[in-house]
């Protein structure tokens, strides 16, 4: 899993920040039991981000980092 850095901003999310955490997109991919990592398709956004990057879920996750950069 990647560290809880935000995908726009760089920001290190910290554990006591509210409406900040990890959003799925559409090419969101889980990973198999065996596997080890971060899946694709799952971003991290601090609370600055949060609510907008909710709102692009139905896209790709670099398209919305995109549009959120």
């Amino acid at each position: 899993m990647k560290p809880p850095i935000c995908s726009v901003c760089n920001t290190r999310i910290e554990n006591d920040q509210q409406s900040a955490g990890l959003i799925s997109f559409a090419d969101y991919r889980a990973l198999s039991e065996s596997m080890v990592g971060h899946p694709h398709g799952l971003a991290w956004f601090c609370a600055d981000h949060y609510s907008a990057a909710k709102l692009l879920t139905h896209l790709k996750m670099a398209e919305a980092i995109k549009q959120l950069k």
